[in-house]
């Protein structure tokens, strides 16, 4: 009876089935199987913590980013998947990292030498065969030092709406990389970068020529798609605060900005107080931490975190 339904009401039954049913499902019979797992693998981001995960996805690297690790890791040499499996996966957190130290424990207990260095660059070559094989990945979030190119391929991405890119200490050319991605990613609405950088004053000029369109003129400003920034953590200073206030002199369309511990000081404080006092889009803004004072202070009460 099952093959006799057309596929978009075997899509809505298996929609609203629970996870363990669907499961069961792959089961039944190969066409069941294809339907299943797109739907199956759309949340397998909540699920990279567990070492068997990882392994799938590792087969999944082809040449280039097997490349990426360095040879000392043993890679799994099992068949290929029969499904592209990571076509399907709608988001990666940084339980990844968890995942991979877990897997690697595992399979390369013997090395003991250069370990977290090694757990980056599988980290860092899974990254990157998702920007290329995923068709819907919506969220990123990576936690440790990250690959440029990996910032050159979100550059290309048009499906993630949300990026998180913490402690990964990219330096000034990366920066600029990062602006690029910034001022091309149209999808990109949510932008976390806390902590994340060794050239802060190189972070900010980055930032801010990507909010306010500068690099391409600025009539960019107007498809420039941010609601929200964090950069917290950053210790711009006062240079930064200064950047970006020119940045948000021209930008309309952020209305959340977090910038807390960044000693952005009385005369970066100032300047990004009167940038932001006429701004009628911004709505939550948390400057915590920064001894700006209480001139800039003045401008800037009226927002609330």
């Amino acid at each position: 009876m099952i093959e006799k339904l057309p596929d978009e009401c075997l899509l809505e039954i298996f929609n609203n089935l629970q996870e363990g049913s669907l499961f069961s499902c792959l089961l039944v019979n190969r066409h069941c199987c294809i339907i299943n797992v797109p739907l199956l693998w759309k949340t397998a981001g909540n699920y990279l913590s567990k070492r068997s995960l990882i392994e799938t996805c590792l087969l999944s690297l082809n040449t280039e980013e097997q490349a990426l690790i360095p040879s000392q890791v043993i890679l799994p040499n099992h068949p290929k998947p029969s499904f592209e499996y990571t076509n399907f996966i709608t988001s990666i957190s940084d339980r990844l990292n968890v995942g991979i130290v877990d897997w690697f424990n595992y399979y390369n207990r013997t090395v003991d030498y250069g370990v977290n260095v090694l757990r980056n660059a599988i980290r860092c070559s899974l990254i990157t065969m998702s920007l290329r094989t995923s068709k819907n990945l919506i969220y990123l979030k990576t936690n440790g030092a990250i690959y440029e190119q990996i910032i050159k391929d979100l550059s290309r991405n048009n499906t993630i709406m949300i990026f998180e890119l913490h402690n990964s200490n990219l330096n000034s050319k990366g920066t600029t990389i990062l602006q690029d991605a910034i001022i091309q990613n149209t999808a990109l609405t949510y932008l976390n970068l806390y902590n994340f950088t060794e050239s802060t004053e190189d972070l900010c000029n980055s930032v801010a020529d990507a909010l306010c369109g500068k690099a391409l003129g600025n009539a960019l400003c107007k498809n420039v798609a941010l609601t929200y920034l964090n950069l917290s953590e950053n210790s711009i200073g006062s240079k930064g605060g200064k950047a970006l206030a020119k940045a948000f002199y021209k930008n309309t369309t952020l209305n959340h900005l977090d910038i807390y511990y960044n000693y952005l000081g009385p005369e970066g404080g100032l300047a990004l107080g009167k940038a932001l006092n006429g701004n009628t889009t911004l709505i939550s803004l948390d400057f915590d931490g920064n001894d700006i004072g209480t001139k800039a202070e003045m401008y800037l009460q009226k927002f609330s975190v």
